[in-house]
């Protein structure tokens, strides 16, 4: 199950140089390097030490927590939303054909390697000659699906929290094909409109 941590954005305001969120989950080791202290569930700290930045800048810090731990900046998750009456209007406000690009990857349950495909580049070029302008690197892809994962969480969870919904729970386990064992727990509810709505809410991987 993946969480995004919502903590104070100073984890000391006394030290100029750390006053940015992520000292929350790092200490210093010695002069030129820093340790996360993430807490997995398990009671497993993380450990690992990343070189320090010269500059003071924090950008290798917050992409360790993005990426490894799933971790994102309270205030950049919460402010975009805030500003947007629903989940479709932020959507749409993001870059438009790489979203379409992410929805059509995930729905169709395809890797991210299919935009390096040459047929997949000769049936965009098919349909469209500058369609192929939409085919960003890999590196990025993933980014901006993490970012649309992350923000379809959080306006999930405010969405139950603010509307007050009743919610049932359940749970469902299977095997992927290359026999990895997966257990699932699906909210289920009625929203405004009187529809009924599943939505995962945790995915685990178990013995």
């Amino acid at each position: 199950n993946t969480e995004l941590t919502t903590l104070p954005s100073t984890a000391d305001p006394t030290h100029p140089q750390k006053r940015s969120w992520v000292w929350v989950y790092f200490s210093d080791v010695d002069e030129q390097y820093i340790q996360c202290q993430f807490v997995d569930r398990l009671g497993k700290t993380c450990n690992k030490r990343l070189k320090k930045d010269q500059t003071g800048s924090t950008k290798g810090m917050s992409q360790h927590l993005h990426l490894l731990h799933h971790i994102a900046n309270p205030k950049s998750i919460s402010s975009p939303l805030a500003k947007h009456n629903t989940m479709d209007q932020y959507i749409h406000n993001l870059n438009p054909k790489e979203t379409a690009l992410v929805y059509f990857i995930c729905d169709a349950d395809l890797p991210l390697s299919i935009t390096k495909s040459p047929a997949f580049r000769v049936l965009l070029e098919l349909c469209n000659p500058q369609a192929t302008n939409i085919l960003v690197r890999r590196a990025s892809l993933t980014a901006h699906l993490t970012n649309i994962y992350f923000y379809h969480q959080e306006f999930s969870r405010n969405y139950l929290l603010s509307h007050k919904i009743d919610v049932s729970f359940t749970t469902d386990a299977w095997t992927s094909p290359n026999i990895t064992a997966y257990l699932a727990v699906t909210a289920h509810y009625i929203d405004m409109d009187f529809k009924l709505t599943s939505i995962i809410i945790g995915l685990a991987k178990i013995q």
